[in-house]
């Protein structure tokens, strides 16, 4: 089951206890504006108390599940949160504008997923399958030795003869790409 999230913010906090860049924003705008940030960290809680609901029905049941949550995690509201800073660590700072949140559960037994710095979002299919526990076919597999490899990153992986190898293999041998 895979779930996406366009919109995402802060969880759960009062007004008042939220960080300033938050409160910040609705200083000097309308009451409607405030209103609809108030309306939106009510229903953010409501969908937190029902995610968590659902991946505990998911979850905790014995037939093999997977659970991916993918999106933006920075809410609009006319480009007034956009520009928030973001605390990263410092090799991730010059992809900041790229970076999407994502997360796989599952409750299938086996090796814990790895963990990257970051994973290109071309990797998250073979993340899922790991999770699951299923078989790789070669493509998968190949694929994820790469990842690992470059250590989840894709076109910016520090081996490049690594990667036209890997691109050489899958669109000559398994023939991925055929015009």
């Amino acid at each position: 089951m895979i779930l996406t999230i366009n919109e995402h913010g802060p969880h759960d906090d009062p007004m008042s206890t939220l960080p300033k860049p938050f409160q910040n924003l609705l200083q000097g705008l309308p009451a409607d504006a405030a209103l609809n940030f108030d309306t939106y960290l009510a229903r953010l809680h409501d969908s937190d108390v029902a995610m968590a609901g659902l991946e505990h029905d998911f979850l905790d049941r014995a037939r093999p599940t997977v659970l991916v949550h993918f999106g933006d995690h920075q809410p609009s509201f006319d480009s007034l949160m956009s520009t928030l800073p973001r605390t990263l660590p410092p090799a991730l700072v010059p992809y900041r504008d790229y970076l999407t949140y994502y997360m796989i559960k599952s409750n299938v037994a086996g090796p814990p997923l790895p963990g990257y710095p970051m994973l290109d979002i071309a990797y998250l299919p073979g993340m899922v399958l790991q999770a699951a526990g299923l078989p790789l076919d070669p493509y998968f597999a190949a694929q994820k030795v790469l990842r690992e490899r470059c250590d989840g990153r894709y076109d910016d992986c520090p081996d490049k003869a690594l990667l036209a190898s890997y691109h050489a293999w899958i669109f000559g041998k398994l023939h991925v790409y055929e015009e």
